[in-house]
């Protein structure tokens, strides 16, 4: 079906040939469709309203929507979102059993605190090698020691600091474990990338989940989907003979079939650089200048062009 309107009006005969109307869109197909009613109804609709180019009907979709999941594979302790809440940035939306990385987390730290004593215990080995080195050094100035027994004392105390450095060093290492255990740690429990509203509750307490679906049907690979309700757009199918009416920028109407009589306003965004050959048209995306809680993902719309 497609959209006829109204400079030629529309006959009422029942062939093809018999109705010459003009045609304004084409058939939305997957994104965009024409609405209910014969050519001639088409036709009086868009004449009755003034400055309205022709009409076309399409979808409301979303440009950021995302399964949320986490990098580590875990069973699912807690769910605190349901299908329909609205969640902000940074919100918790679940958390995972964490007692494995807990306990790596206590052992990582346990291994700071034991090498932080190793540390101080080669420090003070460090001071007395200097100490015997420098009562070398003045037993050596007044005769009463040998340059061997100093050369023994000046190893001892380079020994000494290398412990000190190597002991250091393993005390940074470990240290960094620690953060590494901790960043782990923050994986098992998941946040909302984005603001938006939650979509789909895919996980339940108790079930699977990892990044990937490596275990099969009863392996989760995410536990919710969120759609960010700031990056709604409708997208139309327009016709390849009316596409040079439509222009980046230009002004449309939205009505939402859920709601009759209240008019939306958007805008042309962008034309898609691609045409659809079995049905002659063009994707057109919309976007949605009217913020409205009350538009949601997959709605119908009718858009006016202007």
């Amino acid at each position: 079906a497609a959209w006829y309107g109204g400079q030629h009006g529309a006959s009422t005969g029942t062939g093809a040939a018999d109705t010459p109307a003009t045609p304004v869109a084409a058939q939305g197909g997957a994104h965009g469709s024409v609405a209910s009613g014969g050519p001639a109804a088409h036709a009086s609709a868009a004449a009755a309203r003034a400055g309205v180019k022709f009409e076309a009907q399409g979808f409301v979709t979303a440009t950021r929507h995302a399964t949320v999941s986490t990098r580590v594979a875990g069973i699912v302790r807690s769910v605190n979102v349901e299908a329909g809440d609205r969640v902000k940035e940074g919100q918790v939306l679940g958390t995972l059993d964490a007692d494995l990385a807990q306990r790596e987390l206590q052992l990582a730290e346990g291994q700071v605190q034991v090498l932080a004593s190793r540390v101080t215990s080669a420090e003070a080995q460090l001071r007395q090698a200097r100490s015997d080195l420098a009562q070398e050094e003045q037993l050596y100035q007044q005769k009463f020691s040998s340059s061997a027994r100093l050369t023994a004392k000046q190893t001892a105390a380079d020994i000494a600091q290398a412990g000190v450095q190597s002991a250091r060093s393993d005390l940074d290492v470990a240290r960094l474990q620690v953060q590494q255990q901790r960043s782990m740690l923050s994986n098992y429990t998941i946040r909302a990338p984005f603001a938006g509203i939650v979509t789909e509750k895919n996980a339940q307490m108790g079930e699977l989940i990892a990044p990937s679906g490596a275990g099969g049907g009863f392996t989760r690979t995410g536990l919710c989907t969120i759609v960010d309700t700031n990056s709604l757009e409708v997208v139309v199918d327009v016709s390849e003979q009316l596409v040079t009416q439509v222009k980046p920028g230009q002004p449309v109407e939205l009505t939402l079939y859920a709601y009759e009589g209240t008019v939306i306003k958007g805008q042309v965004s962008r034309i898609m650089p691609s045409a659809d050959r079995a049905k002659g048209t063009l994707q057109v995306r919309l976007s949605i200048l009217d913020k409205d809680p009350r538009i949601l993902p997959d709605m119908r719309a009718r858009v006016s062009f202007l």
